[in-house]
């Protein structure tokens, strides 16, 4: 069980530094170090007055690790530079010729109530060698259930009042290098070593090159030699593809900007062209494209292209998925590498998908993929790893686990084992969702490579000819922001410091304390805080995992999704934690809800699998969860009701916004959003009932758009510049909007020296 102690801060003359967090704070604006930079500085604050050596100093940083001097030196420098002298004159770090360094100012140590310390997994020590972080030490057969996220009592203090505005003008360059860092140094201190019929012996050196220096890298992989890397960036609904030498931060662009869709990008055998699928965004319809890999004219090949290509060793032949819409099912074709002569090798079942692309044997006779069955409107969805034979279209499973996701795959050079992105069963709403898992074909075990808790997206993935793998791994921080209703960023303040808070639920209360989902480990549990970033209490201490999180319109109740045998349910609870209770006995996937303004209605989005696939549509019933009736069409998610409860809102198929008047179920607009728009969260009314209000990202940065329901044109209702918004809500009063907000971090890194 956790427990509640304190939290070492320390303050000198404007700063703060939190020992915990490893967070440095200037009149209260964080500022943009590492933490291995404010690690150099928490040891000197330590030991302020005293003489600590450079050789004591660097085994205060970097314990246990055989780090170059260089390291200290530019921390200490990066220091001096960001402290500046003290306000008496002298420097706040003091170098003592051949004898150390002192710290000068007068420290005074502040007690805050925080959260204890957790169990701690074990810690890989990882070496840096300019561009190359080497795990020294770690261990080949860890556990994985030995370090569980112990739980948190409910109704626990988080630290005291957040007393100093952090104001919207910060570019919050510190969570950015904070993230890169995490991604590439803490995200890859836990690895296990893939379980080959041929292991190695823990001894084996792996190292993690970082490629990219925290652009927005998208589908990326790596050329079969290693040379090259490939990914793509988004600015404003416009796509540039780009190639990039290893080792090298210098890139070409090799598909110029254009409002097509880019992705799925494959390199052929012999690494002279890359095979691309582009989206029109008129017609909808996918092509495979072929553009050499240093750039030139493209080629498109053939339409209608459903996933990344597998292509044989030889280049010869291309596989594809192609989803069969007459026959309500995928099926994998197979063409030659020019698009011609096109044949049909695997046709799965009725309400079947082939997931995660295709991935062709280094011997040339079988096609990994994954598979989902969506068989009965009480089924999840189960991803089966499988391998397609390509002579005579029959098929053997892999693995004989089950996948909640299964991305992107690829044989390892010798075609012994198989390395994927993937989740394993029952663990999608854990911080082990989207995982590096290596399939030995000898023994059908697969073992989890990365074990941060970062995600990594699903359609990267490379692998060289000596089984280096490419991966992006990606951090999504997420705090809460108020600002005025006005969508001016300059009234914004944030008000936690979590790094997922809000990002799964907000639900502002009557009495004006703000209710969100926040991540501790593997749990997400609603807390309650006040506007002014005072009095954090965690409220729920069960279930487990929760999302979608509302409230009622008196405040008495809380309302969420949550899994119950591997089916998100809707659930409610007093806004205490207490009298838990399932609402509905839907067998669907319910999310998403959304309760009327008089507490007698529940909308919410209801997913049925079946023959012709997936189904969203929105129900409603009453609150006690009777009454259960369908009321739009069939695909439709995300409801919420108008201020006055006489509409729904809910996001609709093309990218479309619907308003729905109640009593009639007649649809009374449809609106077409800005380019980039987001509606995982839907549209949300806005105070007046006039509007509604929607995410969408733009030029690096995320913004709040309201459409008028009178249809006059959309307008940008906040002026952020940078960051991503994830989700929004406005308080009970409609005077505030509570913003949850941050800086995702993509990198690509290169793991080496994978065992054998």
């Amino acid at each position: 069980m956790r427990e509640f102690s304190e939290r070492r801060v320390y303050e000198f003359e404007n700063f703060r530094l939190d020992a915990d967090s490893l967070l440095l704070f200037r009149s209260g604006e964080p500022l943009p170090l590492t933490p291995k930079v404010v690690a150099t500085l928490l040891a000197l604050v330590e030991r302020s007055g005293e003489i600590v050596s450079k050789d004591d100093l660097m085994k205060i940083v970097w314990p246990d690790t055989q780090v170059e001097e260089g390291n200290l030196t530019q921390n200490l420098y990066l220091l001096r530079k960001t402290l500046g002298a003290s306000s008496d004159g002298p420097p706040f770090i003091e170098t003592l010729r051949r004898r150390g360094y002192r710290f000068t100012a007068e420290v005074s140590y502040v007690a805050e109530q925080a959260a204890g310390s957790m169990n701690v997994s074990p810690v890989r020590i990882v070496e840096r060698k300019e561009n190359i972080y080497s795990v020294l030490d770690w261990q080949n057969h860890r556990n994985d259930n030995a370090a569980e996220t112990t739980r948190i009592q409910p109704v626990a203090d988080l630290p005291g009042p957040i007393n100093f505005p952090v104001r919207r003008n910060l570019l919050y360059s510190a969570a950015i290098v904070l993230g890169v860092s995490l991604i590439v140094i803490v995200a890859f201190s836990l690895f296990k070593i893939p379980g080959g019929g041929t292991s190695q012996n823990a001894a084996n050196e792996l190292t993690f090159v970082q490629l990219t220096d925290g652009r927005d890298v998208n589908d990326a992989t790596v050329s079969p030699d290693g040379r090259y890397l490939t990914y793509h960036e988004i600015d404003s609904g416009i796509f540039t593809m780009f190639v990039q030498q290893v080792g090298e931060s210098n890139r070409i662009v090799v598909v110029p900007p254009t409002t097509r869709t880019i992705a799925s990008k494959t390199f052929a055998p012999d690494g002279q062209s890359i095979y691309y699928i582009a989206g029109d965004p008129t017609t909808g319809t996918a092509s495979l494209f072929r553009v050499p890999t240093l750039g030139g004219i493209e080629t498109k090949l053939i339409e209608n292209v459903g996933s990344t290509v597998a292509i044989s060793q030889d280049g010869a032949q291309i596989a594809f998925i192609r989803d069969e819409k007459s026959a309500a099912a995928s099926s994998v074709i197979i063409v030659d590498s020019n698009g011609e002569n096109a044949r049909t090798v695997f046709t799965g079942a009725e309400g079947s998908v082939i997931w995660g692309g295709l991935s062709w044997s280094p011997d040339g006779g079988s096609i990994a993929m994954g598979s989902v069955e969506i068989a009965a409107p009480t089924s999840a969805r189960i991803c089966s790893i499988q391998a397609l034979n390509v002579f005579d279209g029959s098929i053997r499973q892999l693995s004989p686990e089950k996948w909640d996701t299964c991305g992107r795959m690829a044989w390892t050079a010798h075609g012994d084992g198989l390395f994927f992105i993937g989740t394993k069963g029952g663990e999608a709403l854990s911080t082990r969702r989207d995982q590096l898992y290596y399939l030995s074909l000898e023994s059908g075990e697969a073992r989890r490579i990365t074990t941060d808790g970062n995600r990594l997206q699903v359609s990267s993935l490379g692998l060289t000819s000596d089984d280096s793998v490419l991966i992006v791994p990606f951090n999504r921080s997420s705090q809460l922001w108020i600002m005025d209703a006005n969508g001016s960023s300059d009234t914004a303040v944030q008000i936690t410091r979590g790094l997922a808070d809000g990002r799964a639920g907000i639900a502002p209360l009557p009495d004006g304390r703000i209710a969100y989902i926040a991540r501790t480990g593997d749990f997400s549990h609603v807390w309650a805080v006040n506007p002014d970033g005072s009095d954090a209490r965690q409220v729920t201490s069960e279930p487990d995992q929760i999302e979608e999180l509302r409230a009622s319109a008196d405040g008495s109740r809380f309302y969420f999704s949550t899994q119950v045998d591997g089916t998100p349910s809707l659930f409610s609870c007093r806004v205490d934690g207490t009298e838990l209770g399932k609402i509905l006995d839907d067998p669907t996937f319910d999310v998403d809800s959304s309760y009327s303004p008089d507490g007698t209605l529940i909308a919410y989005n209801s997913t049925v699998g079946g023959g012709s696939g997936v189904k969203n549509s929105i129900r409603i019933a009453a609150t006690d969860g009777s009454k259960v009736m369908q009321i739009s069409e069939s695909y439709a998610q995300s409801p919420h009701f108008s201020p006055d409860g006489k509409f729904i809102s809910y996001a609709a198929s093309d990218n479309t916004i619907a308003v729905m008047a109640l009593k009639s179920g007649e649809v009374i607009g449809r609106f077409r959003t800005v380019p980039n728009a987001s509606l995982n969260v839907g549209a949300r009314w806005m105070p007046d009932g006039k509007a509604i209000a929607y995410i969408s990202h733009q030029k690096s940065a995320g913004n709040i758009f309201v459409q008028p329901i009178d249809g006059s044109k959309p307008t940008r209702l906040t002026d952020f510049t940078s960051g991503e918004i994830h989700n929004f809500a406005f308080t009970a009063d409609g005077r505030n909007i509570v913003v949850a907000r941050g800086y995702p971090i993509r990198n690509a890194v290169l793991i080496k020296n994978q065992p054998r």
